[in-house]
């Protein structure tokens, strides 16, 4: 496979409500979204607000994930400069599994656990393909839809994907003891746990001609089954991160020049004790063998909270803005800005020093890693 895949169009829906800007306008003023929750039984969490205009109003016969997943999907249609799904794309939804099979039996709160389920409102020719990966779902969907673009099995291939509040997950999340009693603060010293996000994502991805786009995915990889049951160790994540900045070396113009170097890396940090660390510990090895130093690093989770199989789409477009616009968003949460070996942990938004290479990192239990690496470029070259 041959070529690189640009980004071409970007939608976003999280506790701030629609739109990748808004989300964007939001992180970088370093304000949070999580509040305690307004339904019974659930702690603080980021909720979508139920009076957003972005987000089409509430109809009882459908799943909220339905509709977070199309508002999503609608605003990088457009910003693809499509109407629609073209009839010979592909579609990813990144899920926990497909949709099941309305039944009399069925818990109501299975509907937004499985899904979304898009089918009805794409064409009869388009594809639908769902990823599990657990937290990584997304990442390893967007690298799926990559290849399928590389290849010349399409020339549009779309990744959506959207994630409410139900009991399944968040009774999963708290019975291992995961979720925290106050607003997560990834890398913080104090940090507590994580806490759960609402929204939805999509991204369309063309081939990176013309003027397909700014953002370039030019590297990634994926690994399964870590060493460890929970959580990954930190040789599989340095592996994968590695694994990814060989991916991009081996891509023309990405591999003419210098070996890949990322100015910014938008972390997975989730605001566990263990997990923010070994992934930092795994990080500082790779950017230690770059010889590099004060890389900005930082995470969304403490503003909109964790999306779970969608968490990479508010990471996805933080690391495309932080390229575009050279600025590193803070880690919201995180009370003064530290240093952890070779990476900088920003607690205001920061400048970058370089504005070329990004890295996105995503993590599931279970050992399931992705990293992807973002290029900027002068649209059309």
């Amino acid at each position: 496979m041959t070529g690189e895949v640009a980004i071409a169009g970007l939608g976003l829906v999280t506790a701030f409500g629609a739109g990748a800007s808004r989300y964007w306008r939001e992180l970088c003023a370093g304000r949070s979204a999580l509040r305690p929750a307004t339904r019974p039984g659930y702690g603080v969490v980021g909720q979508v607000p139920g009076d957003d205009p972005g987000v089409p109003a509430a109809d009882p016969d459908e799943p909220r994930k339905l509709r977070y997943a199309e508002t999503a999907l609608r605003e990088a249609l457009a910003g693809a400069g499509l109407s629609a799904v073209p009839p010979d794309a592909v579609v990813v939804v990144a899920s926990q599994a497909p949709p099941a099979p309305e039944r009399a039996d069925r818990p109501a709160g299975m509907r937004e656990f499985t899904g979304p389920d898009l089918t009805a409102r794409l064409p009869p020719s388009v594809p639908v393909w769902y990823v599990s990966h657990a937290c990584a779902s997304a990442a390893f969907g967007l690298l799926l839809a990559r290849d399928l673009v590389r290849s010349g099995h399409t020339g549009t291939a779309v990744v959506v994907g959207a994630h409410v509040l139900n009991e399944y997950e968040y009774r999963s999340m708290e019975v291992v003891k995961a979720l925290s009693p106050e607003p997560a603060r990834p890398f913080d010293p104090a940090r507590a746990g994580i806490s759960l996000g609402e929204g939805g994502g999509a991204v369309v991805l063309q081939p990176a001609t013309g003027a397909a786009g700014e953002i370039v995915v030019v590297g990634g990889a994926t690994r399964v089954a870590g060493a460890l049951p929970a959580a990954a160790a930190t040789a599989d994540l340095a592996g994968c991160m590695r694994a990814a900045l060989a991916d991009a070396d081996a891509v023309p113009p990405a591999g003419a020049g210098e070996p890949a170097r990322p100015d910014y890396v938008h972390a997975h940090a989730t605001g566990t004790a263990q997990g923010d660390d070994v992934e930092l510990d795994a990080l500082g090895e790779v950017l230690a063998d770059l010889g590099l130093a004060d890389v900005p690093v930082s995470s969304h989770k403490g503003a909109v909270g964790h999306l779970l199989h969608s968490s990479f789409f508010p990471a996805l477009v933080a690391a495309s803005a932080a390229l575009r616009t050279g600025t590193a968003p803070p880690t919201v949460g995180l009370r003064r800005s530290r240093r952890a070996g070779p990476s900088w942990l920003p607690a205001t938004t920061a400048p970058l020093a370089g504005r070329r290479l990004a890295m996105v990192n995503s993590f599931g239990f279970g050992g399931s890693t992705a990293s992807v690496l973002l290029r900027h470029r002068t649209r059309g070259v």
